[in-house]
C-alpha cells in the first residue's frame, strides 16, 4: 500500500518536476479525485463495491422538529446527525450510504427512504416497524415514529460507505473517538491493483494545465543582424 506523498513524490519525478510545490498540490486533489472515480467505476462495472474500500465510523445524533417551516407545527421529533457527516461517494444505485445501523449486539439496520415520504411508510407492509434515514445537505436524518422499537434514546448510530477523503475518517478505539490529524504519510486506502491505473489517468488528466517549472535561462527572441 502507498501514502499520498509517496504518490504523489513518483507522480513527480515522472514528469521531472520533484520540487514544483504548485504541482505537488495539484497533483494531491488530483490523487483524490482519480481515486474516486475508479472506486465509481469498478462499481458500474461489477454493480458492487469491493468490502475493503468501505469505512466505518459513529456519528452523534440530536432531536430536530421533524419540520421547520414558520406557522406549522408539528409534534414529532426526528433524528438528525449533530454534524455534517463526510462526503461518501457517489454511485448510480441512488443509495447514500451503504449501511446505517445502531450500536451495540443487536444492531437495527435503518433502511433508506427520501424523508418526505418516510411518515407514510407505516401504512407500507414490511416497511411498518422499520425506522428510515435520508441524506440531505450530507446531515443524517432518521425518521424513528413508525418504528416499533424505541429508537428515542438512541444518540449514536455507525455509518458506512467508501468516502472520498478516507483520510479523514476518524480513528476508533475502545475509549472513544480519536480526530486524528491528516498526515499524508500514513497509508491512503487504495488497493495495490488500482496503483498503475491511478497513475495512468493522473498524468494523462490530471496534470494539463499546470505550468512545469524548468531549468532553462529565459533568452530574448531576437535576431542578431
Amino acid at each position: 500500500m502507498s501514502s499520498l506523498n509517496q504518490l504523489i513524490s513518483e507522480l513527480a519525478h515522472a514528469v521531472g518536476q520533484v520540487n514544483n510545490i504548485p504541482l505537488r498540490r495539484h497533483l494531491r486533489q488530483a490523487i483524490i479525485h482519480h481515486r474516486n472515480e475508479l472506486v465509481r467505476q469498478s462499481f458500474n462495472r461489477h454493480n458492487y463495491i469491493d468490502k475493503q474500500l468501505w469505512q466505518r465510523y459513529k456519528i452523534s445524533l440530536i432531536d430536530v422538529p421533524e419540520s421547520d417551516v414558520v406557522g406549522v407545527e408539528f409534534g414529532n421529533k426526528v433524528k438528525r446527525s449533530e454534524r455534517n457527516i463526510l462526503k461518501p461517494v457517489r454511485f448510480t444505485d441512488n443509495l447514500p450510504l451503504k449501511s446505517v445501523r445502531t450500536l451495540g449486539s443487536r444492531p437495527i439496520e435503518i433502511a433508506h427512504v427520501k424523508q418526505a415520504g418516510g411518515q407514510f411508510y407505516k401504512s407500507l407492509p414490511g416497511m411498518c416497524a422499520m425506522p428510515v434515514y435520508d441524506l440531505i445537505n450530507y446531515y443524517l436524518y432518521i425518521n424513528y415514529t413508525n418504528s416499533r422499537t424505541d429508537l428515542a434514546q438512541i444518540n449514536q448510530v455507525v455509518i458506512e460507505a467508501p468516502f472520498e477523503y478516507p483520510h479523514l475518517v476518524p480513528e476508533e478505539t475502545t475509549e472513544g473517538q480519536i480526530e486524528v490529524p491528516v498526515d499524508d504519510n500514513d497509508e491512503f486506502l487504495l488497493p495495490e491493483d488500482m496503483i498503475p491505473q491511478l497513475k495512468e489517468l493522473v498524468l494523462k488528466r490530471g496534470i494539463i494545465n499546470i505550468p512545469h517549472e524548468t531549468n532553462e535561462s529565459p533568452k530574448d527572441n531576437i535576431v542578431n543582424g
